[in-house]
């Protein structure tokens, strides 16, 4: 692809058909510009159709690792106007949607450091109650940021709340790839909490067993089993054609990955071998179909 049709796809991108790419204008910038297209969409009716048009850039972003720039573009635009539109009944899906965006944005956001996570908190837990809520993306966002609390803080509450929204999104059933990818993750972080409770063997009192422990790795191996049995009986296509479009790509791949996981977890390393070296085919043969799986979804994979 040359670099002026790169260019045109970036500008098609962002809204209001900027009249330059998000790459040659600077940051300031392009809040001011957003700032004024919302002001204008909002003074003209147009502010919903204003708001899905620059969450779709918003994605864009994500895939070229911006999430800086996605979160300051979302913190512009978290206003009066778009608060009150979005509590509209008939927007709840797309109040979810920028929710979410927002709350990952500020997750990915690494110039905000470790506030940064209480922040995506924060603002998972207004667009929907993280104590009832079903929705797969929610609770799997949340397992994520309680993960990365613990690894920052090395504190076993966030581990354990980690495993509680992980569980939850892998006791629904609506979105089959979520469900996978919750459960191998509640196994993984499940092994990470039997290896925090298990004393040091050399120095327990003769017939001692660290009960706790062994029953969260059992629950483990169940979960890796039950993943195992269910949503990777029947291999996944590493074929790429035409039509494919690369949302599907990246779900597929993920699928592998995750099955790679579950096996190793499982200690049956050929079966794991085989479905990380499908993931590997996945990717190669999305590459030559000019569909590359980007470094930015491999590292949320």
């Amino acid at each position: 692809m040359s670099e002026n049709s790169k260019a045109s796809k970036k500008e098609q991108a962002a809204p209001e058909n900027q009249a330059e790419g998000p790459e040659v204008l600077t940051d300031s910038a392009i809040l001011g510009k957003i700032f004024a297209d919302l002001q204008s969409a909002s003074s003209s009716g147009n502010l919903k159709n204003f708001i899905e048009k620059l969450l779709d850039w918003v994605e864009e972003l994500h895939c070229n690792w911006k999430y800086e720039r996605a979160r300051k573009i979302l913190d512009k635009c978290n206003s009066n106007q778009v608060t009150s539109m979005l509590e509209l009944d008939e927007n709840k899906e797309l109040k979810r949607r920028f929710g979410q965006k927002h709350a990952l944005s500020t997750y990915k956001d690494r110039s905000l450091h470790a506030e940064r996570l209480d922040e995506a908190l924060k603002i998972l837990k207004k667009i929907d109650n993280l104590s009832e809520t079903k929705d797969q993306e929610i609770l799997s966002l949340a397992g994520h940021i309680y993960q990365r609390k613990w690894e920052l803080t090395g504190q076993e509450r966030y581990l354990e709340m980690s495993f509680a929204y992980y569980e939850a999104c892998y006791g629904q059933d609506e979105n089959p790839a979520e469900t996978l990818r919750a459960g191998v993750n509640a196994a993984f972080v499940l092994d990470l909490l039997a290896d925090l409770e298990s004393p040091d063997s050399k120095d327990l009192p003769r017939g001692y067993s660290g009960d706790t422990a062994s029953k969260r790795r059992k629950k483990a191996e169940g979960i890796r089993e039950k993943m195992v049995n269910t949503f990777l009986a029947v291999p996944f296509n590493v074929d790429v054609e035409e039509q494919t479009l690369p949302p599907e790509l990246v779900n597929r791949w993920r699928n592998l990955v995750k099955g790679g996981e579950a096996y190793l977890g499982l200690e049956k390393y050929p079966e794991a071998k085989k479905w990380l070296l499908q993931a590997a085919a996945l990717r190669k043969n999305a590459k030559d179909q000019g569909k590359e799986i980007s470094e930015c979804e491999i590292e949320s994979g």
